[in-house]
């Protein structure tokens, strides 16, 4: 059965919500690791994702190095009209 994040983490904080003393949460069994395990697969997820960001913006080549300014002058033409 494959995992997801979201669900590995909805699960976890289904169990955090039952409690309202911090001592509580700390107790639930092998919380730590999972926090841990969940915050390395985020921090993967964002690091792909990045990745991904860059090779398209490089798919898409930029005209000249006023490229960004144009494009603003070029938005803010169309909000006045």
């Amino acid at each position: 059965m494959p995992f997801s994040v979201s669900t590995e983490f909805l699960a976890l904080m289904k169990k955090v919500a039952k409690s309202s003393l911090v001592m509580d949460v700390v107790n639930i069994p092998n919380v730590q690791r999972q926090l841990e395990r969940l915050a390395d697969l985020l921090n993967k997820i964002q690091k792909a994702l990045g990745e991904y960001l860059e090779r398209e913006r490089a798919s898409f080549p930029r005209s000249g190095e006023n490229h960004g300014q144009k494009t603003e002058e070029v938005f803010l033409l169309r909000l006045q009209s």
